[in-house]
């Protein structure tokens, strides 16, 4: 049960403009399109953020191979993403990528 909810999640707060252009009315599938239905500008909205943690994932545990893994940079950094946009008030904060970390890593 909680695979689906976090696929749902992901799939719902994970959204890869370029997936889902062809699909869409030019206007929206623009880049540049200032359209709050665009999902150009959400993943604009997000990505100062996104960058945010992927700086600090990328810094976790230097010499730790686990760690250094692209997967495991990855699948933190949509974690952490999606734990952020759930719980905006409080959103990302340096040093909770230090907290999923044991987490993750069992």
């Amino acid at each position: 049960a909680e695979r689906a909810e976090y696929a749902r999640l992901r799939a719902e707060l994970c959204v890869d403009p370029r997936e889902c252009a062809p699909s869409l009315p030019l206007a929206l599938a623009n880049p540049l399109s200032q359209d709050e239905q665009s999902p150009w500008n959400t993943f604009f909205e997000f990505e100062e953020l996104r960058e945010e943690i992927k700086r600090d994932v990328e810094r976790l545990h230097p010499g730790d191979a686990f760690f250094a893994a692209e997967r495991a940079q990855e699948t933190m950094v949509r974690v952490l993403f999606i734990w952020c946009r759930l719980h905006a008030t409080l959103s990302y904060r340096q040093g909770m990528h230090e907290l999923l970390a044991p987490i993750f890593r069992v």
